[in-house]
């Protein structure tokens, strides 16, 4: 398996509730190359829902636009294989993003 959007497509305006444990089971697909966590945004999307997120070693392209976070989660800046991140539709601090381009070089954040 190679990619996995999460609850729904982007069809809908906005997905349903997201439950951290199954969000989280995603992170156990070792050869996941794409997933889609976005348009969570009036769920409270936590940090917690992407614990687990480092173990993705093959994840190239994450999205987690459309869902009011106001910092990345951690994990991320240790993926190493990420080629492109989608974070439009957030409020991240622009400390983060400079952190992701050093920890990641050549990444591509689209925002």
């Amino acid at each position: 398996m190679e990619k996995i959007v999460a609850c729904g497509s982007q069809s809908f305006p906005e997905r349903p509730n997201p439950n951290p444990v199954i969000i989280q089971s995603f992170f156990n697909v070792p050869n996941l190359k794409e997933i889609d966590l976005s348009r969570y945004k009036d769920s409270k999307v936590t940090e917690k829902h992407f614990e687990g997120l480092s173990k993705l070693k093959k994840i190239q392209i994450l999205d987690i636009s459309f869902n009011n976070l106001d910092r990345l989660p951690e994990e991320i800046f240790s993926l190493s294989t990420l080629k492109v991140l989608k974070i439009d539709y957030n409020s991240f601090d622009k400390k983060d993003i400079t952190k992701l381009k050093e920890s990641i070089p050549g990444i591509q954040i689209v925002d």
